[in-house]
């Protein structure tokens, strides 16, 4: 099973606050009080202010718009701004002091870049007078979105979405803003409406409508627009499904650095819809957004190596892209890679306590795949164990002590453990032990988990002698201190693999000179495999 394709846009994290301004959609103006009328008869307004009633507006001066009475200021961004001459402005300024010199001198932009600036401050505690930062951000966003600043009025409405500032949480309001933004080309106020107007939130919600803003904010430059926009058609949401037109829109995506458009663009040239189908092609392109940090790309790139499509068959490399997949939070990528370690291919031997592990997350993170191949993997640690196999003794103690598939019950645990240390398994004798050390799930005894680390030592387990030098270093368990057997000890572990016991030689050898640093030993769990190295120490 392959990870997926990126999702259509998630709210922004950054939003910038502001006093609400009224609504304004495509044209339509700002509702405006009536003028006072009265019984006096006034002199005739200039004509540049009020015209005749049978005037129109194109008697007003520039600037304004007539309503049927008088001449009234035109509000910014009733009208949605052509947006196939757009070019994206480079930011006006970088530092506080600058943006603010700018603003003064009128530039929206700058205005816009100091309450940016400012809202970092706030969000990162370095703002000296947080409420006041944030009132005065309110303050230039307001200035720059009045003005017709199309990034400003969008900033100002992700606080209102937001509820910051000390403002209510209105989603209606923030579509309003969002909506005069996009009207004045920002790409990101044309995604925010659109992902306002797809969940319905402040809004009705209209698919088709929707898929023409992720549209017009891809026109005005915003990778995440293509992505979205392509979404929407892959799938049919608000549009007649047009794989073409999705790729196209994938791949505008993917140039403009969106990691989920090269994504998505690999999974349609690997399967070939809307196109020819290219595994090589799309193996690059999954190599690209997995750089960038796309976790299922990876899975799926690794995918491509499990079987051979596009790329040599390469179980190591399969391997390698699937935990990379699992470690960025791709669900898919941690049962793949769960299923090598099942099977012993391109892991180096098989692991099922890794691979119970890897289901487990898996499955905790929603995947039905891990949760039915958890399962199926404890239920063999159990024939395994029942055969009786030392090894798989060893593995359902540790799934029973660190509750993986199942409660967590160190009592079964130690009886699983000492099952395998009587069949003369090293690791179940070392995690035996560290039960014994804890008193978890049996009552302490540090004499007794000293003999069953000798054990596990004398089986050339590298943990079990580090463990045992523990002991030996702080007397524990034993008549006094020996920290000459310790060290001993600590160098034997480190011979047979424990990277612990290797650092713990370092730290003794240290305290042993007269450093000002002592030796921690500290234990290592080596946990359900035979690979005793594998367990990060505690």
């Amino acid at each position: 099973m392959r990870g997926t394709a990126g999702a259509a846009l998630t709210w922004p994290l950054i939003a910038i606050c502001a006093t609400l301004l009224p609504a304004c959609g495509a044209h339509q103006a700002r509702p405006q009080p009536a003028p006072v009328e009265t019984s006096v008869a006034a002199a005739p307004p200039p004509a540049s202010a009020a015209p005749a009633p049978e005037a129109n507006a194109d008697a007003c001066p520039p600037g304004m718009i007539w309503d049927k009475k008088t001449c009234k200021e035109l509000d910014a961004c009733t009208e949605e701004e052509d947006a196939s001459d757009f070019h994206p402005p480079a930011d006006p300024c970088s530092a506080a002091p600058e943006c603010d010199k700018q603003c003064a001198a009128g530039s929206t932009e700058s205005c816009v870049a100091a309450a940016v600036l400012l809202d970092l401050a706030v969000a990162g505690n370095h703002s000296t007078d947080a409420i006041a930062d944030t009132a005065r951000a309110v303050a230039l966003l307001e200035k720059a979105c009045q003005d017709g600043d199309g990034r400003g009025c969008g900033e100002l409405g992700r606080y209102h979405h937001a509820g910051k500032g000390g403002l209510a949480h209105d989603e209606a309001r923030a579509v309003d803003l969002y909506r005069r933004g996009c009207n004045c080309r920002s790409p990101l106020g044309c995604t925010d409406l659109a992902a306002a107007v797809a969940k319905g939130e402040g809004a009705p919600a209209d698919k088709a409508r929707a898929a023409a803003l992720y549209a017009r904010a891809c026109d005005l430059g915003s990778a995440l627009g293509c992505q979205s926009a392509g979404a929407m058609l892959r799938d049919g949401e608000g549009a007649p499904r047009d794989l073409p037109r999705a790729l196209g829109l994938f791949t505008r995506a993917c140039e403009r650095g969106e990691r989920a458009g090269c994504n998505s663009q690999a999974m349609m040239m690997e399967s070939g819809e809307g196109t020819l189908r290219d595994e090589g092609k799309a193996s690059a392109l999954y190599l690209k957004a997995c750089g960038m940090g796309a976790a299922s790309a990876c899975t799926n790139r690794g995918l491509l190596f499990d079987q051979g499509r596009g790329v040599p068959r390469d179980a190591g490399k399969a391997a390698e892209h699937f935990q990379l997949g699992c470690e960025g939070g791709d669900p898919q990528g941690c049962s793949n890679l769960g299923r090598l370690f099942e099977q012993g291919q391109g892991t180096g031997s098989t692991d099922l306590g890794r691979a119970a592990e890897l289901f487990d997350k898996a499955c905790r993170a929603g995947s039905g795949d891990g949760c039915q191949r958890r399962s199926a993997v404890v239920a063999r640690m159990r024939d395994e164990c029942d055969r009786p196999s030392a090894e798989g003794c060893t593995n359902l103690g540790y799934v029973h002590e660190h509750g993986v598939g199942l409660p967590a019950d160190p009592r079964e645990a130690a009886r699983d453990y000492q099952r395998a240390c009587d069949a003369g398994q090293a690791v179940g004798c070392s995690n035996l032990g560290i039960l014994y050390d804890q008193g978890r799930g049996v009552v302490q005894d540090f004499a007794f988990a000293a003999k069953l680390y000798e054990k596990a030592c004398d089986r050339n387990s590298g943990p079990g002698c580090n463990n045992l030098g523990v002991l030996h270093e702080k007397g524990l368990g034993l008549k006094r201190p020996d920290p000459k057997r310790a060290l001993a000890l600590y160098r034997k572990g480190c011979d047979k693999g424990s990277d612990q016991a290797c650092a713990n030689v370092k730290l003794l050898q240290d305290a042993t000179q007269g450093a000002t640093k002592a030796g921690t030993g500290a234990q290592v769990d080596v946990g359900a495999t035979v690979v005793p190295t594998r367990r990060k120490p505690r």
